[in-house]
């Protein structure tokens, strides 16, 4: 490991200051602790688990948070990524390195071949595989505890997907479905459970990060389907889904020690901004490289109000899965990480809060947390124009487009004309050359 601002510091207590003098666009940051904590210091402790909230998520820093899930019959048991940024409930269905399970569809009789081809890519990986049907039962939530006959695809191949050691096999969307794929082939499970249980189209997700009890490496958190929202505050502020593909939001601002970034807020919004759980990091545009302390998130609620997420250190600095077995040299990623294709508001941003996505009214709501990093929320207050901020592709009609494809004909039937042109016009020159010394109105085919 090397250090990205001179030697190592001498205390933990500088690891702000090193933030703000240190202008870094990645690090892992190596700090010697002199004391017995594992978490930064000078923050919060976020509070341990325990039997009474139910916890049904679990990971590892950088991991994503995963849930228990038994597919077929007999049931096969398996942990799952629950993400906010697809759609496809996926499955592993051949071993690969990363992996110490996998699912094996020839001992379940209640599985489903549909014979379709499926392949998904994510920002980082991508995987390929079948897909089918078979029984699925999520047995760690208060609801969809119910077996179902539900789609989902078996993985056979994949780049850059699975993590090792990171526990899970599979990968639970549950985003909108339209990005579920094969298009129009595919119920989403969320769907699935919403409408067969009767529940309210919304879900919480209560993210806590590491305890200092279960240490660095074990986090945990929660998964409420319906309108229950758990132990969540009972204060909170709500911001418009903009587009029902991922949880697309606005960003309007990103502020550091308070002071607003001085670029357009386009930037953070091209081609989107979205919340997305299966993503660890907070992802932003390259303008944003600089020292961050604090950083507070403006997110439209309407073309003139806006809300503000506001994190510090404790969000953004994630053990190094690698040091977590020392006690005396801990080592600290920054958990933020450069994006060319908007903004994602990751795990980092989603710590610490309660939030609900509520698909049938088309907002999600944010509200403090009884566990993780401290989070600051704001109450809704009056901005600028906040239009000016959102990106809209640009396409081309139909019209526009057929210009083109015409355009294009007619010049590449025009070419043999224009070389024809051409060498007329070269073969008048040259024999005009050839012919110097005859004045030009006596000139035929005698003198030639």
């Amino acid at each position: 490991m090397m250090h990205s601002c001179g030697d190592s510091l001498g205390m933990a207590l500088h690891v702000h200051w090193w933030l703000l003098g240190c202008h870094v666009v990645s690090f892992i940051a190596c700090i010697t602790i002199h004391s017995t904590s594992t978490l930064p210091p000078d923050l919060p402790t976020p509070s341990p688990p325990s039997s009474a909230h139910s916890w049904n998520l679990f990971g590892r820093p950088g991991d994503g948070y995963y849930t228990s899930v038994e597919v077929g019959t007999p049931s096969q048991k398996f942990n799952v990524l629950v993400d906010t940024g697809s759609s496809n409930f996926a499955i592993a269905a051949v071993m690969q390195k990363e992996l110490d399970s996998y699912f094996e569809a020839k001992n379940s009789s209640s599985f489903v071949d549909l014979e379709k081809e499926v392949e998904v890519g994510y920002t980082q990986g991508s995987w390929s595989g079948r897909l089918g049907k078979d029984v699925v039962l999520f047995p760690a939530l208060q609801a969809g505890t119910t077996p179902y006959l539900m789609d989902l695809v078996l993985i056979t191949s994949s780049h850059n997907f699975y993590v090792n050691n990171s526990q899970w096999q599979g990968i639970v969307g549950l985003a909108f479905p339209v990005l579920a794929k094969p298009q129009g082939a595919v119920q989403p499970w969320i769907d699935e459970v919403i409408l067969r249980d009767n529940l309210t189209n919304a879900f919480t997700l209560e993210l806590c990060g590491p305890s200092r009890e279960a240490g660095p490496s074990s986090h945990y958190g929660r998964l409420t389907l319906g309108s229950g929202s758990g132990s969540c505050s009972p204060v909170a502020v709500s911001c418009p889904i903009r587009r029902k593909w991922f949880y697309e939001v606005v960003v309007t601002a990103l502020s550091l020690q308070g002071k607003e970034v001085s670029i357009p807020c386009i930037k953070f919004n091209t081609d989107k901004t979205i919340v997305d759980s299966g993503t660890s990091n907070l992802r932003l545009p390259p303008e944003l490289w600089m020292n961050f302390p604090n950083l507070t998130i403006h997110l439209a609620t309407g073309n003139h109000s806006a809300i503000t997420i506001t994190v510090g250190p404790r969000s953004y600095l994630r053990p190094a899965p690698d040091s977590v077995s020392t006690s005396l040299l801990d080592c600290w990623v920054l958990g933020i990480e450069e994006s060319q294709t908007g903004t994602v508001l990751g795990a980092v941003i989603l710590e610490g809060l309660c939030v609900t996505f509520d698909r049938a009214q088309g907002v999600i709501t944010f509200s403090e947390s009884t566990c993780g990093p401290l989070v600051t929320l704001s109450e809704t207050h009056n901005t600028e124009d906040m239009s000016v901020c959102m990106y809209t592709p640009k396409r081309v009609g139909a019209l526009t487009l057929a210009s083109y494809i015409m355009g294009g004909l007619l010049g590449f039937l025009s070419l043999p004309l224009v070389l024809a042109a051409l060498r007329w016009a070269w073969n008048t020159a040259h024999k005009l050359r050839l012919n110097q010394g005859i004045p030009f109105t006596i000139l035929d085919e005698n003198n030639t």
